[in-house]
């Protein structure tokens, strides 16, 4: 299992359709071209430094789960990453409107604006961030899956 840690990057790729137009010889012509864009998911914790200067970059998003609950308040879950199920369950649980908001300005940035980066940030960089950040994998790859090539 890999660990995620502040600032280490979650890596997918999402298939979309380019229309260029040319003009060979003076006659504009219309070509549908295919091409993979890879979005970088990356978790970092305010306490430890913010963000990296390169998220301010354009085409870079910062999602700031701060406005969540902070799971540390819930003994149960307290001492789990937020690679834990349950981490996602109880903040979908008591906040589910506050998470598919951020979920869905993450999908907007990434799939309408064009965002390569998309920063999830919170408190420690342990728990919200990270749960926000595998979740949003997710729901990219579902939105549109990679093809799998047989040979």
């Amino acid at each position: 299992m890999n660990k995620i840690s502040p600032n280490e990057s979650l890596v997918c790729t999402d298939k979309d359709f380019l229309t260029l137009r040319v003009t060979p010889g003076g006659e504009e012509k219309a070509e549908e071209m295919e091409f993979t864009r890879t979005v970088d998911i990356l978790v970092f914790s305010y306490v430890k430094g913010g963000p990296p200067p390169e998220a301010k970059l354009p085409g870079s998003v910062i999602i700031d789960c701060r406005v969540l609950p902070n799971v540390w308040k819930n003994p149960k879950i307290r001492q789990v990453s937020g690679k834990d199920p349950r981490v996602l369950e109880w903040l979908l649980q008591h906040h589910p409107l506050q998470v598919n908001y951020l979920q869905d300005q993450a999908m907007k940035a990434a799939r309408k604006d064009g965002a390569s980066k998309v920063y999830f940030g919170c408190q420690h960089g342990k728990h919200r961030s990270v749960a926000m950040a595998l979740e949003f994998s997710k729901r990219l790859l579902a939105t549109n899956p990679p093809e799998v090539e047989n040979e």
